[in-house]
């Protein structure tokens, strides 16, 4: 594999060179120190993979990005900086970037991204190679039903990733490949499970008799599965494995009532390596997000809180709020979309001695507040950073109208007012934990709380102001952990 190295700094550069080539000799490496000399000399040496750091001297490392792949869309390309942002992140992905790698740098990162990055080029390659060699059998006027059959192939992989490229959210794209799949294998009976904590989980239903069935099937056989490296258990069922660098995401699998032939089972192992890379992309990107988010909240709690109270009342509501959502087996995204709004609702309803804001007011605040800083945090032009961050971050943007309607009551009495499942989701769930939190907290000065006291009067406005199921789920995750959880969490 040929790999091309893009960094002003030599010492990086030449270590970098150094240590890959002395890890693997099959890989030939070629440095340069600006994006012009690496451009010209492409066509003498056309890599397979390469390493573009984005600030360089006489043109930025996207720019490079998108010029390599106008040269060679499937040359793997990863991004190198000190100093990711959601613009550049977000920019590279869509250029075509496969990966970004923060400096300083790790060589075991290095080494890793690298593996993922050959193992992508290998496929494709391999179909060129494929259709090269159809071409050669064409011209000589022979037909050879494997070339065909590696064609149809290389035209359902191609198609396949132009249909689901462009997604960017993980139940959306699972969603999609779970269509474009049936096609492909013309059977609809198709699952996907992704580990949580080392326990599977699965990701879409079919029916509640081919679910439970299919759960249980799993649950007796997970061993098997996760150590198989094989295919599939008899020929009408078909495990593809999801995996990218050291990570076991989860697994498809994919039954019909029929043989699967041998090229239809490569064919979904090409595209399980393909779904893996696109789910690594997309946790890339809602990883960036989060830290962000992180990073407003680690500002914002610059500022001490002096009730003690409202502290705990923030605290426990964004901790117990995720909790709950976890125990609901709720997405990765909605819970963190959770975590957040319950932490800005409470912390900037106190910024407002307590009356009731609007979501708009509410990010206006935060907004105000970061903008009134002093140094060092307030640095160069901070206001206008922050209104870019904001409107990046892609879930604080959907938190402003579950802010707005936390205090919406679930049979319509509210200020909008909405009613029932009108009210979002992650509304009607976090006007739950908040109430919840406020009583507990208001009776923490007694020496025994009766949490089940408290459950009692929350279930007399069940179906009034709050959403009765999610009352009742509530009740159970309460019971299921006790006073344990809540007592660690107001303490911390």
């Amino acid at each position: 594999m040929k790999v091309i190295i893009i960094d002003d700094n030599k010492t990086l550069t030449d270590t970098i060179k150094e240590s890959l080539e002395s890890y693997d000799s099959n890989w030939n490496v070629n440095v340069y120190y600006d994006g012009k000399s690496a451009l010209e000399n492409i066509p003498t040496f056309m890599p397979d993979i390469m390493f573009i750091d984005i600030t360089l001297p006489n043109m930025s490392g996207l720019d490079i990005l998108k010029e390599v792949k106008e040269i060679d869309d499937d040359i793997q390309v990863i991004i190198m900086t000190a100093y990711p942002t959601v613009d550049n992140i977000i920019t590279a992905l869509r250029y075509g970037a496969l990966d970004f790698i923060q400096k300083p740098i790790h060589m075991k990162d290095i080494i890793s991204v690298l593996r993922t990055a050959a193992n992508k080029r290998k496929v494709i390659l391999d179909s060129r190679g494929a259709i090269a060699h159809l071409i050669k059998y064409k011209e000589h006027k022979e037909e050879n039903i494997d070339m065909f059959s590696l064609l149809d192939r290389t035209l359902i992989i191609n198609n396949f990733q132009r249909k689901t490229g462009n997604v960017n959210n993980e139940t959306d794209f699972i969603a999609h490949c779970i269509d474009e799949l049936s096609d492909i294998v013309n059977t609809s009976f198709i699952y996907f499970y992704k580990f949580d904590k080392n326990k599977p989980v699965r990701l879409n239903s079919i029916s509640k008799k081919a679910d439970n069935e299919m759960d249980n099937v799993v649950k007796s056989n997970i061993e098997q599965i996760i150590s198989s490296k094989r295919m599939n258990i008899n020929d009408r069922d078909i495990i593809a494995h999801i995996t990218f660098e050291n990570t076991n995401w989860g697994f498809i699998i994919i039954k019909r009532d029929y043989t699967f032939k041998h090229m239809e089972m490569e064919t979904v192992s090409m595209l399980s390596i393909y779904i893996a890379l696109k789910l690594k992309q997309i946790s890339i990107i809602r990883n960036t997000d989060s830290k962000l988010a992180g990073l407003i909240l680690a500002i914002m709690s610059v500022t001490k809180i002096e009730d003690t109270n409202l502290e705990k009342i923030i605290e426990m509501t964004s901790s117990i709020s995720a909790e709950f959502a976890e125990y609901l087996n709720l997405d990765i995204e909605k819970i963190e979309q959770i975590r957040y709004a319950a932490f800005l609702y409470n912390y900037l309803g106190s910024m407002n001695n307590g009356s009731s804001i609007n979501s708009e007011q509410r990010i206006e605040k935060v907004k105000e507040y970061i903008s009134n800083l002093n140094e060092p945090l307030s640095g160069t032009d901070f206001e206008s950073k922050l209104s870019s961050i904001t409107e990046q971050i892609m879930f604080l943007e959907k938190l402003k109208y579950i802010i707005d309607c936390i205090e919406e009551h679930y049979d319509g009495t509210g200020k909008k007012p909405l009613k029932g499942d009108d009210i979002p989701y992650s509304s009607r769930l976090l006007a739950i934990t908040t109430y919840f939190v406020k009583i507990y907290i208001s009776m923490s000065s007694k020496k025994d709380i009766d949490i089940y006291a408290i459950m009692e009067g929350m279930n007399k406005l069940r179906n009034k102001q709050f959403d009765g199921k999610i009352l009742e789920s509530f009740t159970l995750f309460i019971e299921k952990n006790n006073s344990e959880m809540l007592l660690s969490i107001s303490k911390e």
